[in-house]
This record gives C-alpha cells, structure tokens and sequence, in this order.
C-alpha cells in the first residue's frame, strides 16, 4: 500500500483558527512547535483563559477561550536567539490548505511579528509538504514589521 502524498502548502498561508478565518499564518520549518497571538493569559482554579489575539488586531473577536484542567501544559520554549520562556500549550482547531486539524500552539505576544500565527514542524510533519516557491499575497506589510524590530533592536 502507497503513502498519500502530503498537500503542498507554501511559505505562507490564509488559516482559520478556532472561528476565524482568514488569518496569515507564517510556515516555519525551522520551529518545532506552532504558535498563536495570545492576550489576557491567565490560570485561575485551574483552568486557562485567553483571548485570540489582542484589541489592536484584526482578527481579535473580544470572546474568551478556556481550557480546562488537563487540556493545557506549560512549557519551556528555547528560541532561535537562545532565550528561554515558559509558554502555555492548547490545541485549537485549524483549517489549513482546506484540510480540518487540530494543532498544538503556544499562546504567545506576537504583536511584533509579522504574522500573528506561526506553524512549525510539529504540526506540519506528516500533513504538508513545504514549497518555499509558493507564497499568497497578504494585507501585511512586512516592510513596517522589519523597520519596528529594527528600531527595538537600536533602542
């Protein structure tokens, strides 16, 4: 019996995440895992609330997420720079490519970065293959993004 072959899916892609579509998400093989633009991130009574997004984005819906006991983790995340954070995992609902997951996210600040949703290697193994030739044509201008991190970076 042949494997089916992955969907391909580019650089970049349009994603729903939980309800909402329409999201620009960046495809980062260099990432292990996948991570999502959190705000209000706080644990109480053992459950954790969120909201997807923040009030300055598009895409923020003002509705709370909770996840119960037992359907988050913490963990420690390692970036390419060397620092270290603990970050709060869930698995939301995506549709990617027109396929209906779930993945794993690490709920995050990512005001700053170019895309509010990053999918990693954890999430894509198995389910795409990456064509860095194939790019969608988002509303984000990353010439902002990279002037700002810039502009941090010098201050």
């Amino acid at each position: 019996m042949q494997t089916p072959t992955p969907n391909s899916i580019g650089r970049n892609a349009l994603i729903t995440v939980g309800d909402i579509d329409g999201v620009p998400a960046k495809v980062d093989t260099g990432a292990d895992t996948s991570s999502v633009w959190a705000s209000g991130i706080r644990e109480e009574n053992g459950e954790l609330h969120f909201y997807l997004f923040d009030e300055g984005s598009d895409y923020y819906t003002g509705e709370e997420i909770v996840a119960y006991s037992g359907c988050y983790q913490q963990v420690r995340v390692d970036s390419s720079t060397g620092h270290a954070q603990k970050r709060y995992v869930v698995v939301l609902p995506v549709i990617v490519e027109g396929k209906r997951l779930e993945a794993r996210f690490t709920l995050a600040d990512r005001r700053a970065m170019a895309y509010p949703v990053l999918l990693g290697r954890n999430f894509l193994a198995g389910q795409f293959v990456v064509d860095v030739s194939q790019e969608i044509h988002t509303d984000i201008d990353l010439s902002l993004h990279i002037q700002k991190r810039a502009r941090r970076r010098a201050a």
